[in-house]
């Protein structure tokens, strides 16, 4: 690709549209070899489409405003703001496209490879991705100012001596705000995806029986707080058994709290759940299950839950 740029001002002007062509191919080309062996390149055709316009979109945005920043600074004084007046416009339209592709890139990208709220906070990978949003902010706020406020007065050729300078920090704050990215990017690259390394979340388990069903409890976290509660249930053969209301009741005795009633959701045949039991403080906590099968059976059952101190 640079071969191909260093050449391009030797070669007939007839032919330099295509030499021009073979280097956005080429540029192309590079950001394809980035994605390959990072997480994009096996993770599925989706996720490498995806990864492929993220990096092409934050090259055109960083590698144009470099350029840009380059070529201003190197023009003659005489010709300096002329030549910007031409060539800050292109490049703005150039880099609003980009900024929308790589918002959007971003966020799935974000999804894809974290997938949980949580890996955002428990995972190196997801703090990373928080790093990255925080210095995008002022990003966005500096390319909206430069947009609508400078663009506009340089294409026009009555920006004031003041604002030219103003203009020149603002893209070179811009600048190193996009280089730092990159340096997160490239830390962000090396670590593993936050839903593939997020900490298994602690649970508690108890085998009970309701009635005639063989019944199997999970508590998850079993920490102080919200908490999710699976409630499966066995029928003959060892099938799900077939029920039409399962309700829990909890209670802490030692507090005198309860009993505080949920009522279980049906998500599949003999499996129900509650997604939000408040377990407000530790102790051992008394659940006190009631099944209905028809009209007229009904069946009780009360166990008894350690629940640990939130961490």
């Amino acid at each position: 690709m640079a071969l191909v740029a260093v050449t391009l001002e030797h070669w007939p002007a007839a032919w330099r549209r295509s030499r021009e062509s073979a280097l956005v191919v080429l540029a192309a080309c590079l950001a394809v070899t980035v994605t390959v062996p990072g997480h994009g390149g096996v993770n599925g055709w989706f996720t490498f489409v995806v990864d492929v316009a993220h990096v092409a979109a934050a090259a055109a945005w960083t590698g144009g405003l470099a350029v840009l920043l380059i070529a201003i600074v190197l023009t003659s004084a005489g010709m300096r703001w002329s030549f910007a007046a031409r060539a800050v416009p292109r490049f703005s339209t150039l880099a609003v496209g980009s900024v929308a592709v790589l918002l959007v890139a971003g966020v799935v990208n974000a999804y894809l490879e974290v997938r949980v709220w949580r890996g955002l906070w428990q995972t190196t990978y997801g703090r990373l991705v928080l790093v990255k949003v925080v210095l995008v902010l002022p990003l966005l706020a500096l390319g909206a100012f430069n947009n609508r406020m400078s663009v506009p007065r340089l294409q026009a050729g009555i920006a004031s001596v003041v604002e030219r300078r103003r203009f020149l920090g603002a893209i070179t704050a811009e600048l190193v705000l996009l280089v730092t990215v990159v340096v997160v990017t490239a830390a962000l690259v090396d670590e593993a995806p936050a839903r593939g390394s997020l900490p298994e979340p602690k649970s508690t388990s108890v085998r009970t029986t309701v009635g005639p069903f063989p019944s199997t409890i999970v508590i998850t976290p079993a920490e102080a707080g919200s908490n999710e509660v699976s409630l499966a249930f066995d029928g003959p053969n060892g099938r799900p058994a077939a029920l039409a209301e399962v309700d829990l009741a909890a209670s802490l005795p030692a507090q005198k709290i309860g009993p505080l009633r949920f009522t279980a959701r049906r998500i599949s045949p003999g499996h129900y759940l509650v997604r939000s039991a408040m377990f407000a403080i530790p102790g051992n906590w008394r659940l006190r299950l009631t099944v209905r099968r028809g009209e007229f059976d009904e069946w009780l059952q009360t166990i008894q839950v350690r629940i640990r101190k939130g961490t």
